[in-house]
C-alpha cells in the first residue's frame, strides 16, 4: 500500500464508525486482508493484498521497535 492510496484510505475508516466495526469484527490476517482491499475497491481504491500486507507489516515493526 503506498504512501498516497493509505492517504486516501484511512481517513474514510477513521470517520465512519460503521467501517471501523466492519473491519475490527475480522479477526483472521488473511480475511482482513481480504476486506481491507474490498473496502478500497469499493470507495475507488485499488489496492492488492500484497499492499496491504506490506502495511501491516511495517506497522509490526513500528510497534515491535518502540519497545526494543
Amino acid at each position: 500500500m503506498d504512501t498516497d492510496t493509505l492517504a486516501q484510505l484511512r481517513p474514510l475508516v477513521v470517520d465512519d464508525p460503521g467501517l471501523r466495526q466492519r473491519l475490527l469484527a475480522v479477526v483472521d490476517r488473511d480475511a482482513f486482508v481480504a476486506e481491507v482491499v474490498a473496502v478500497a475497491s469499493e470507495r475507488g481504491i485499488a489496492l492488492s493484498p500484497g499492499e496491504v500486507v506490506a502495511a501491516l507489516d511495517a506497522a509490526t515493526r513500528l510497534r515491535r521497535d518502540r519497545w526494543v
